[in-house]
C-alpha cells in the first residue's frame, strides 16, 4: 500500500471528539485542556474566543428579557397589564441597541447616530453592489465548473464596474 500524496489535515475539534469517542463533555474537556497548554495557541485566538464569550453573553442577557416578556404575557394578570410590560421592556431593548462602535443609542447623540447610520448604509450599499456583481458572475459563467475557469480577471474587473450602479 502506498502512501497518500497529501495527507488530510483534521480539525482539533475532529481529533478530540475521536479520542472521547464522541461523548461531547469529555471531547471540550480534551481540547480545553489541550489549547490551554499551548499558549501561543491561547494567545493567537484570545481577541476572537473574548469577542465570542461576550456576544454570548450579550446574547443570552437579551434572551432572558424576551423570556420575560413571555412570562409577562403568559401570567394571568390583564392584557393591559402584559402589554405595557412587553412594550416597557422592548423599549429597554432598543435603547441597549448599538449603534456603530458599539455605543448604546441610549447614549448617543442624535449626530453619533447619524453618523452610525451613514456607516450601517455604507455597508448595506457595498453588500447589495456585491450581490449585484455575484449574480452577474454567475450568469456570465453560465454552466462552467468554477468561476475561474471560464471567467478572466477582466471580466470580473468588467462586471464589478456593471454592478456599481
Amino acid at each position: 500500500m502506498s502512501a497518500p500524496d497529501k495527507l488530510e489535515e483534521l480539525p482539533l475539534e475532529r481529533i478530540a471528539l475521536d479520542e472521547a469517542d464522541g461523548d461531547l463533555p469529555l471531547a471540550v474537556e480534551i481540547l480545553t485542556d489541550r489549547i490551554l497548554s499551548q499558549p501561543e495557541i491561547v494567545q493567537a485566538h484570545l481577541r476572537d474566543w473574548a469577542r465570542a464569550w461576550a456576544h454570548a453573553k450579550v446574547h443570552g442577557l437579551i434572551a432572558a428579557k424576551r423570556k420575560a416578556i413571555v412570562r409577562s404575557i403568559n401570567s394571568r394578570g390583564s392584557f393591559a397589564a402584559s402589554l405595557a410590560g412587553a412594550m416597557s421592556n422592548e423599549m429597554m431593548r432598543l435603547m441597549d441597541t448599538p449603534i456603530f462602535g458599539g455605543k448604546r443609542i441610549a447614549d448617543a447623540t442624535p449626530a453619533e447616530v447619524r453618523d452610525s447610520a451613514a456607516r450601517y448604509q455604507a455597508l448595506a450599499d457595498n453588500n447589495a453592489q456585491m450581490a449585484r456583481w455575484q449574480r452577474l458572475v454567475a450568469d456570465e459563467a453560465k454552466d462552467a465548473e468554477t468561476i475561474g475557469a471560464a471567467l478572466t480577471e477582466a471580466t470580473l474587473a468588467r462586471l464589478w464596474s456593471a454592478a456599481d450602479v
